[in-house]
């Protein structure tokens, strides 16, 4: 089923999608399980319909790629050549000049020899073993006297500003002030050479960083404290953190003995790139993502009470649908054991590519659309074989208005789109069901068998 919302704020009108839980969420963050006929999606409510666990992880800069157990032991790329500039957070190459070899930044100013972190390097025939000399020596540096205590401090002031960008992230419509005063200057890497030279003579030397940023936890780290930190020369390279390559399972599939896995990616991420011989574009395993068979619906148009719905079928196989009544009533309240539902839904994302989201928005529960007639539609259409040819929308589509809109009903269809025509009254947010024939050569692409002549979902 499916819930058209829209903003009062903006005045711009959404089509979700409501999960097994009740929840609604972009078609781009649902999923579909083809054993259990079930809607899932990625939507961080509670509860949840999916799970996601981790099945490896891998370097942004060279790409290697680690198991799960190996990843949860490492958290970091383990090679000398994969650091990262501590202070722009850029990526540190080594550099041979002048017969030593060490980090240095191509964004900014910062190199490690000023701090002791080089090795000498005689010829050419000596990389080598005098990269191999630098990885030990900065490990050595991490885990001995100053060096070491700024490390750590850097890490923590790293995880200070990963948990505030959390906290940003999941509030993007709240305004924070950090404390700290604007500068007047715009930004320029004369501007950032004059900051690191700057904090470089106000960071206490004789009481070492460690020292100067214990005061403070690491989630209540202000972030004068933490450019202070960040822009010392003193600090040595960062390595990269791994990134972690994420499956996502169904719910209610695992609670009824099956494995429910809904997306998996595959181990090297490489696979699936134009580089390597085959397999081009095979990313996952398995992408049950709903965008790929799940019919989408879109609002063409809207006038004022009126609107006219557009179905596009992404499928390679014919498609019968129709839209009928909905019987949905709202999010389920949280932890309440009677399953009470709520029509008041707080917090919707609306667009996952934007990030747009509703503070608050009301379910029009007694709104019933009239069944509609089953509607075919064919095969998608390859996208790359229009581009150049424009957007040619129907007669019946470019003449449409809100009088059109008094006959509910399909007004006009065209190969692998058709557009549906109703009025949606005053509401906010109103339900509507879209039925899925499974049954006659219908959604043969989902993989569903069917249960009968008549079957449908």
């Amino acid at each position: 089923s499916s819930s058209s919302s829209s903003s009062s704020s903006s005045s711009q009108s959404y089509v979700l999608f409501v999960d097994h839980q009740g929840h609604v969420a972009p078609i781009g963050r649902c999923y579909h399980a083809t054993a259990s006929r079930r809607l899932s999606s990625s939507i961080e409510r509670h509860p949840p319909s999916t799970i996601t666990e981790i099945d490896s992880a891998y370097c942004p800069h060279c790409l290697s790629f680690h198991d799960a157990a190996s990843a949860a032991q490492l958290g970091y790329c383990p090679k000398t050549t994969c650091q990262q500039c501590p202070i722009c957070q850029s990526v540190a190459s080594i550099t041979i000049e002048g017969q030593q070899c060490y980090y240095i930044c191509g964004f900014c100013d910062y190199n490690s020899q000023s701090i002791g972190l080089a090795t000498p390097c005689a010829a050419e025939s000596d990389v080598d073993a005098a990269t191999t000399a630098l990885g030990s020596l900065l490990e050595a540096k991490r885990h001995d006297g100053k060096e070491a205590s700024i490390f750590q401090s850097t890490l923590k002031a790293l995880e200070g500003v990963a948990v505030e960008h959390l906290r940003r992230k999941k509030n993007p419509n709240h305004i924070y002030k950090d404390g700290a005063e604007e500068s007047p200057r715009p930004w320029s890497m004369e501007a950032l050479n004059e900051s690191v030279e700057t904090k470089s003579k106000q960071t206490p030397s004789s009481k070492g960083i460690g020292t100067f940023m214990s005061e403070e936890a690491p989630h209540t780290t202000n972030y004068s404290s933490v450019t202070s930190l960040l822009l010392s020369p003193d600090q040595l390279p960062l390595p990269i953190p791994l990134r972690p390559r994420k499956s996502r399972r169904c719910r209610a599939e695992l609670k009824e003995g099956r494995p429910g896995i809904l997306a998996k990616p595959k181990l090297n991420p490489l696979e699936g790139d134009t580089s390597l011989r085959s397999g081009h574009g095979q990313w996952f395993k398995k992408d049950s993502s709903a965008i790929l068979v799940v019919p989408r619906v879109s609002i063409e148009k809207q006038d004022g009470e009126a609107v006219l719905l557009r179905v596009h079928n992404p499928t390679l196989g014919v498609v019968k649908l129709s839209f009928e009544p909905s019987a949905y009533q709202g999010e389920p309240v949280f932890e309440d054991p009677s399953n009470k539902t709520t029509p008041q839904l707080k917090h919707v994302l609306v667009d996952s590519l934007r990030n747009t989201t509703v503070d608050s928005v009301t379910l029009d529960t007694s709104f019933q659309l009239a069944a509609s007639k089953v509607v075919s539609l064919e095969a998608m259409e390859d996208t790359f074989l229009e581009f150049g040819k424009g957007v040619k929308l129907p007669k019946e589509v470019q003449e449409w208005n809100a009088a059109a809109a008094a006959s509910q009903g399909w007004i006009a269809q065209e190969a692998d789109k058709a557009w549906f025509s109703f009025v949606a009254g005053s509401s906010e947010c109103i339900p509507i069901s879209v039925t899925v024939a499974v049954a006659k050569g219908s959604w043969e692409s989902s993989l569903i068998k069917s249960t009968g002549k008549d079957d449908s979902v």
